[in-house]
């Protein structure tokens, strides 16, 4: 909770998770765990929610395994909030902070669990244009959603 309020823009996850069983989400990139958040933290393990931080990302070899491992299979949504990003490449976010991934990992993450996975939905959240003077941001966006729709177009077509 933010504030004392349980549902803002910061607790969707948390809210989403509640309605699922145990085992049934995985966090990626999570990065800023403040003093507000560190409870909510502790509480997506106690879900088992398989959490990946932006720091354990930082080693692609284990880190994609374990990502691998979670989403051969089975039926996934993604919900991309792109503050997961270094702000560096995605300026024009709700909540930019230092310590992010970039562009070209998010993509390779993005290509294996496509392949492994039976992708059933996707979102995209914190553009921010205001933010985006450049729209340098907004330019990303429309890039991973045309790379992910070919990513799945490639994989029913198998070419």
């Amino acid at each position: 909770d933010i504030c004392g309020v349980k549902n803002t823009h910061a607790s969707a996850f948390l809210r989403a998770i509640e309605k699922l069983d145990d085992g049934k989400a995985i966090h990626l990139g999570f990065k800023n765990v403040g003093s507000s958040l560190y409870a909510d933290y502790h509480h997506l393990g106690a879900r088992q929610v398989h959490i990946i931080s932006a720091s354990d990302l930082r080693n692609p070899a284990a880190s994609n395994a374990k990502i691998r491992e979670f989403v051969k299979g089975k039926n996934l949504y993604i919900s991309l909030d792109l503050d997961a990003l270094n702000p560096g490449e995605a300026p024009g976010v709700g909540t930019p902070s230092p310590g992010g991934l970039g562009y070209d990992h998010l993509v390779e993450i993005l290509t294996f669990i496509i392949h492994d996975s039976n992708l059933v939905g996707f979102d995209i959240v914190e553009l921010c244009p205001v933010y985006d003077q450049s729209e340098r941001t907004s330019i990303l966006v429309a890039t991973l959603i045309a790379t992910i729709a070919s990513l799945v177009s490639i994989k029913e077509t198998g070419s």
